[in-house]
């Protein structure tokens, strides 16, 4: 299954509310799990994908993840890569993606 909206992730109860909660901050949360304690309500979460259809141009890259945290208030962001970078270092040349959800195609293979 695909999940193409990161909400459909979220944990409600048998009485279908929400229970994520702001008891603490991002930062707070984070800082409290690093030191080995439990916070009280939840712990912290995050998700993360490839945007393949603005990896190919630094400024769209970097706008897409910034959007995609500031949408769903994650407590942290992970910073990904480019999607092909590393089949990219060994001679491989990729056709960029255009497409949301579809990874780039690798179209020069090395032994070629």
């Amino acid at each position: 299954m695909r999940i193409q909206d990161p909400t459909q992730l979220m944990m409600t109860w048998k009485d279908g509310k929400d229970r994520m909660t702001d008891k603490y901050s991002h930062r707070e949360r984070i800082d409290m799990i690093l030191k080995g304690e439990t916070p009280e309500d939840r712990s912290a979460g995050s998700l993360w994908r490839h945007f393949f259809h603005r990896e190919w141009i630094p400024d769209l890259f970097v706008a897409a993840m910034v959007q995609f945290q500031k949408e769903y208030d994650w407590d942290f962001m992970k910073i990904n890569p480019r999607a092909g970078y590393h089949v990219q270092d060994w001679g491989n040349e990729i056709a960029w993606s255009h497409d949301e959800f579809k990874n780039h195609v690798k179209t020069k293979d090395r032994k070629s």
